[in-house]
């Protein structure tokens, strides 16, 4: 249970946690919680417990982006065949995707960037059959994917091209993901804007409440990517188009880091 000596009570659209001074726990808490308080007026505010101590503190959270462009591509691609017998329909797999694995190395996939993603052989029925009667089997279909890192942007549209030169027909492209191989400097332009946001917020919280910003005592960190919309057509997309290519439009990354930060007061 919680006993409240109140002196300030204050409601903030920000959506930052104004704390309470004058209180005490019975029971003790790590890291930092909010507690929400009710005053006799009705109006809500939030009680932050730093650590164990019971002290109040202030809580602010702060939101950095950075940019980026996608440098790695990840190809989801593989074959279909459909033949009358198990046998065939999977001999004719192996061949169409020994042309795509060729295709794949001659255009510089290493070995490493390439991985099964998924394999099934499943017979194919008949369209119509009879009510008392079992489906008839007319078939066999064999599938198989694999996921394909081309490491070059610029490749991408040749990867897929002399896939469909090489395999014809059986060739499957299920899906492409882009990204950046190596986000670091993103995340830390990211973070150091998030931060300085954040520290500016409690700033003026306590400012506002007419108490001192101490050291900060707590912080928290949650990171993800996201895709911005992007203009429909870039130079490069012009020129695969010209070239006669299958066109791959980057676009960019946002990389966004959401920080919270937690100050003793003063």
């Amino acid at each position: 249970m919680y006993r409240f000596v109140p002196l300030i009570a204050l409601g903030v659209m920000t959506g930052l946690v104004v704390i309470g001074m004058g209180c005490s726990s019975g029971s003790s808490a790590k890291g930092a919680s909010s507690v929400p308080v009710t005053g006799s007026g009705g109006d809500s505010v939030a009680l932050t417990q730093i650590g164990d101590s019971g002290i109040p503190g202030v809580s602010a959270t702060g939101t950095g982006r950075a940019t980026g462009t996608p440098d790695v591509a990840v190809l989801n691609m593989g074959v279909q065949t459909q033949a009358s017998t198990v046998q065939e329909a999977n001999t004719q797999a192996q061949d169409a995707m020994d042309s795509l694995m060729s295709t794949l190395r001659s255009n510089g996939v290493e070995e490493d960037d390439i991985q099964t993603q998924y394999f099934n052989i499943s017979p194919q029925y008949g369209s119509s059959f009879a009510p008392d009667r079992q489906p008839q089997i007319i078939g066999y279909q064999v599938s198989n994917s694999v996921n394909v890192k081309v490491r070059n942007i610029d490749d991408v549209s040749k990867v897929i091209d002399s896939s469909v030169s090489a395999v014809g027909d059986p060739l499957q492209v299920n899906g492409i993901s882009l990204s950046i191989d190596d986000p670091t400097e993103l995340q830390d332009a990211a973070r150091e804007n998030a931060v300085s946001v954040a520290k500016e917020k409690a700033q003026k919280l306590a400012q506002l409440a007419g108490v001192g910003l101490g050291d900060p005592v707590f912080v928290s960190e949650d990171s993800a990517f996201t895709s911005p919309p992007s203009p429909a057509y870039d130079a490069r997309l012009l020129e695969a188009q010209a070239a006669g290519s299958t066109p791959i439009s980057p676009g960019e990354l946002e990389v966004q880091v959401t920080v919270r930060l937690v100050y003793a007061i003063q």
